[in-house]
């Protein structure tokens, strides 16, 4: 089944859903919208509850970029899943940092696991 999403690719790998952000810029609310609704899209039509999405293109956005990501950790949330985002550019992980929305040990009740890699974020999601 071909994917008609225009700013994300979706794949999976080991159980997990893998979504990737083809955008290199997020700062127009619209577009933020529009990227949110297929990143919900493609989560609810797999049923997935262990999610990665994969930030590495994404080189700029604006405070409407965490849209996207706040909405589909909700959902994933409630349906008892998991999401870790990874490959965040130093840019984007200090502005999530910043937001205090990263999990570390400043912010240990923030809302987003993260990791360095794909590999890294398949591994914390497929240890449990």
């Amino acid at each position: 089944m071909a994917d008609a999403f225009e700013h994300i690719r979706v794949d999976e790998q080991a159980g997990v859903l893998l979504l990737t952000v083809l955008l290199e810029r997020v700062t127009e609310y619209d577009l933020a919208r529009s990227m949110e609704q297929e990143l919900m899209d493609a989560v609810k039509q797999r049923a997935a509850i262990k999610v990665i999405v994969d930030l590495g293109k994404v080189e700029m956005m604006s405070s409407v970029g965490y849209l996207p990501y706040v909405g589909l950790r909700a959902h994933v949330k409630d349906a008892g899943g998991r999401l870790v985002l990874c490959n965040l550019s130093q840019v984007i992980r200090e502005m999530f940092d910043m937001a205090r929305l990263l999990i570390n040990r400043n912010s240990p009740k923030a809302p987003f696991e993260y990791a360095d890699s794909v590999d890294e974020a398949l591994q914390m999601l497929t240890q449990d």
